[in-house]
């Protein structure tokens, strides 16, 4: 890597510095709100929050650790493929700072986005903003979406492609079924509120 201006890699430094403490700030801050609020929740409130939290923390990790595992060196690959050494032609990869830093990033964010899809599946059947049936109404729309999606981010290599596409295919497809169950337990407990208060409603009356 190299840098063209004075501050360049000073800032890009800095940058670094408060984007990583920022990522690693938050299973603390969201570990901070738990042990705030869980001590006020009645017992089922605590068993949806902590799951809703751990939720987050799970497809937060699973986003980092794909990031800088595999997505991000597998990216990074394909692109310096584009490198040409022969007698007539020199085409090398000398990449600014800034420009591998941001690259970076931009990945980690998209890949975040992506993972963090789960979580706002089951916060919306929470609170009945979604019905589950609807995903397995419009399966083959999301699988058409999810190869488009596929297509048109990941870069045209073949492995990439295929691997990509497996991926979203076989997360889509853990998501909804685990929504289904989510689902049921949501109602099993709703139900199961609806009749404990039925019945302290009946014993008040008694009283």
């Amino acid at each position: 890597d190299l840098f063209t201006d004075i501050t360049e890699a000073f800032s890009t430094f800095l940058g670094i510095s408060l984007t990583t403490t920022f990522c690693l700030q938050i299973p603390y801050f969201l570990y901070t709100i738990w042990s705030f609020l869980v001590p006020s929740f009645l017992n089922s409130e605590r068993k949806i929050f902590t799951f809703f939290t751990l939720l987050f923390l799970g497809v937060y990790s699973l986003s980092l650790s794909l990031t800088i595992f595999y997505v991000f060196p597998k990216v990074l690959e394909f692109f310096l493929t584009f490198q040409l050494q022969n007698s007539e032609i020199h085409i090398q990869c000398e990449p600014k700072i800034s420009s591998f830093t941001s690259f970076f990033w931009k990945t980690f964010f998209l890949t975040q986005g992506i993972c963090q899809i789960p979580f706002w599946i089951f916060l919306g059947l929470y609170f009945r903003y979604l019905d589950v049936s609807f995903f397995f109404k419009s399966r083959k729309f999301f699988y058409f979406f999810l190869l488009s999606f596929s297509a048109f981010v990941v870069p045209p290599d073949f492995f990439l492609q295929f691997f990509f596409s497996i991926f979203f295919i076989c997360f889509f497809e853990i998501t909804l079924w685990s929504a289904l169950l989510f689902q049921k337990y949501r109602e099993k407990f709703s139900n199961f509120s609806t009749q404990h208060e039925k019945n302290l409603s009946m014993k008040r009356k008694k009283f």
